[in-house]
């Protein structure tokens, strides 16, 4: 989108076709290779090619290099000002309602089934006569055209693009916020991801007055206590914030 910005090209509809078909392939290539692994394994393999992104982007000295690249304008849109904050607050909510009922429908079709399968025994899934790598390769297209679809989003709210964008400490904090949230459910990680900007922002600017030296020791070392509570949550809440309630409304039924 913004090397598109940068050609002149503003029509949010082309930016996110081309968006869209270029995370296609690339979903496809890097997915052929990562879910030949699993566990720590795929973990590890994917952040290996975010780093090897991150370089790519970083060599592109003509579109701002490791400084990044600044938008001329934003996404134009038909029927919705992208300048105008409530607008765009309302089309990221609208898209975002989308894609989460969009999902739920998938996890309960067929396709979803599968997927379940998969993840419990893939042996298993195999033997049933499915072609459990299609099925998940097909997963992790999805869920990669829904990362490319936030991050024009992204990009239209900040108005500038940054190699850092596929840092691993970026990649980091998605898989911090599905932990906090909850693994292996459909709004653990909007949860989690709710509870992590939350939990950033009021301990990087909570007011506390402390004694002596010790005076603004948690606002200056926030993100000491930030991870402190993060070990808390995994030891405590295996199953993150939103399986524990999920939890507690199963037993009450």
């Amino acid at each position: 989108m913004c090397i598109l910005s940068r050609h002149a090209v503003d029509a949010g509809l082309v930016q996110l076709g081309v968006a869209l078909s270029i995370g296609l392939v690339v979903a496809c290539v890097v997915g052929v290779i990562c879910l030949k692994a699993s566990g720590m394994a795929f973990i590890m393999i994917t952040l290996a090619f975010a780093q090897m992104f991150y370089f790519l982007a970083i060599s592109l000295k003509q579109y701002g290099g490791d400084d990044g690249l600044a938008i001329a304008s934003r996404s134009q849109v038909p029927w919705v000002d992208m300048d105008s904050p409530y607008q765009f607050y309302a089309l990221v909510l609208v898209l975002l309602a989308a894609v989460v009922m969009s999902s739920s429908r998938l996890v309960r079709s067929r396709f979803g089934t599968v997927i379940r399968g998969c993840k419990q025994n893939t042996p298993r899934m195999y033997a049933l006569g499915f072609p459990a790598m299609r099925y998940k390769l097909c997963a992790y297209v999805i869920s990669a055209e829904i990362v490319v679809l936030a991050g024009m989003l992204l990009a239209n709210l900040a108005m500038f693009a940054a190699p850092s964008y596929m840092s691993w400490t970026l990649s980091g904090d998605l898989i911090l916020m599905c932990v906090l949230g909850g693994l292996g459910t459909l709004l653990g990680p909007l949860v989690g991801a709710v509870a992590f900007v939350g939990l950033e922002e009021f301990l990087s600017t909570m007011p506390i007055d402390l004694p002596g030296d010790l005076e603004g020791t948690i606002m200056t070392h926030w993100l000491g206590f930030f991870g402190a509570i993060v070990v808390l949550v995994v030891i405590f809440m295996r199953r993150g914030i939103y399986g524990v309630f999920t939890d507690r409304g199963e037993r009450h039924e």
